[in-house]
Order: structure tokens, then C-alpha cells, then sequence
């Protein structure tokens, strides 16, 4: 689907055999390395979140796993500009 819009399926990391691609960083509007990193972080937590729920035969929704990763980020990083940053 990626490459048929024209956005990189190179891959930029792994996770549990899952491949997170450049295209997908690009698609979260990623342009900087700052906010690529960032989104990269966000994907990668995603993206282990989904392995976990399935693994425990669990449904959680895009929606569950933004607020929890908000709500974890936040919670250890405290809410400095970096981390509000982050949850945009």
C-alpha cells in the first residue's frame, strides 16, 4: 500500500518481526529527524503494544494505544517541552 502511494517501504526498524517502514514515518508527517525519532519511538512502542494484545489474545485499538503511550510518556518524562512535543 505504501509504495503504490509512492512512500518508501525501506525499512528503518523491526520489531517482533514487524517491519516499520520510512514510508510510515513519512505518513505521521515526520520530516525532521527530531520528529522522525519521535515518531519512530511512537511506532515502535505501538507496534509493541499490538504484539503484546495479541499475544494475550487481547483487541486494542489505535486509538487505546495512543492513549496509553501518551499516558506512559507523560508519566515518566514528566511534561516538559520535549515530551509535549512528543504527545502532538
Amino acid at each position: 500500500i505504501l509504495s503504490a502511494c509512492g512512500l518508501s517501504t525501506d525499512t528503518v526498524a523491526t520489531v517482533g518481526g514487524e517491519k516499520i517502514t520510512r514510508g510510515e514515518l513519512a505518513a505521521l508527517g515526520a520530516t525532521t529527524p527530531a520528529s522522525q525519532a519521535a515518531a519512530l519511538d511512537n511506532l515502535i512502542y505501538g507496534r509493541l503494544i499490538e504484539l503484546e494484545a495479541r499475544a494475550q489474545k487481547v483487541t486494542v485499538t489505535d486509538e487505546e494505544i495512543a492513549t496509553q503511550n501518551r499516558n506512559d510518556i507523560t508519566s515518566s518524562q514528566g511534561t516538559d517541552a520535549f515530551v509535549q512535543a512528543l504527545l502532538q
